[in-house]
């Protein structure tokens, strides 16, 4: 409790997200990655933990069952066909977990889903919004 204290009071709750973050990313290439936490000048801190993609999925399978329920519920609302999907864009951190690619290139066919730079992504999106909202206050 002593540890979670200090995060939250000497502010390091980013740093911790970010290396976690990092490990998620590394799964999407490795089978297994360590956590590896250790923000300068915080002594006792420090933080090594090996993590499995089996045990990502396992912390992850309710977001991950929410994703695939969006989906199914965005396909049906349009009245999509899975055959009538040409190419699946994924974008964001959550493309790069393999149990996602997985089911889209299951469910679309592999040459369907693309990917382009997740976070980069993202970014022209979010600036694409602010520019519609922007013209609309006018």
């Amino acid at each position: 409790m002593d540890r979670l204290y200090r995060v939250v009071t000497e502010d390091l709750g980013l740093a911790l997200l970010s290396a976690v973050e990092e490990a998620k990313c590394r799964l999407s290439n490795d089978s297994t990655t360590d956590i590896l936490f250790a923000p300068p000048g915080a002594r006792g801190m420090g933080i090594e933990q090996e993590l499995s993609e089996a045990e990502l999925q396992q912390i992850i399978g309710d977001e991950t069952d929410q994703v695939i329920a969006c989906l199914e519920e965005a396909l049906q609302t349009a009245g999509v066909a899975d055959e009538q999907v040409d190419v699946c864009f994924m974008t964001g951190g959550s493309s790069q977990v393999q149990m996602l690619r997985d089911y889209f290139d299951a469910r679309f066919g592999r040459e369907a889903v693309q990917q382009g730079d997740a976070f980069v992504s993202v970014a022209s999106g979010l600036l694409h919004e602010a520019v519609l909202q922007a013209e609309r206050i006018g």
